[in-house]
């Protein structure tokens, strides 16, 4: 018993400093690229049954609506970027402005 406790706590201690070391090693590449990196959260996928029945145009506008939505995310995060044009004019009424559509993004959502 005393064996296995020593193995466990000898294990354990190599992961806390290894990885304490790993973090203060790591050159700025690496860190952005863990930190940026895209993960995937899960993938709700679609059955090969749904799938069948979706129509070309439809297969097309969900690449579409995907392009779109990149775009859209893309304009803000660029500095010259014009998130407006993604926008319908109702909502370039109601957001002018870049920073507009950014805070409408990032604020609290306003209940009353």
């Amino acid at each position: 018993m005393f064996k296995v406790r020593v193995f466990f706590f000898g294990f354990f201690m190599l992961f806390t400093f290894a990885g304490s070391s790993l973090a203060a090693d790591t050159p700025l590449q690496s860190f952005e690229a863990s930190i940026f990196g895209i993960s995937e959260i899960s993938h709700f996928g679609l059955d090969e049954q749904r799938f069948n029945r979706l129509s070309i145009d439809q297969r097309k506008n969900i690449l579409l609506a995907k392009e779109t939505l990149l775009g859209f995310f893309k304009a803000i995060q660029n500095k010259d970027g014009k998130p407006q044009q993604y926008l319908s004019s109702a909502l370039n009424k109601k957001f002018p402005t870049k920073q507009r559509v950014v805070q409408s993004l990032v604020d609290e959502e306003q209940l009353f």
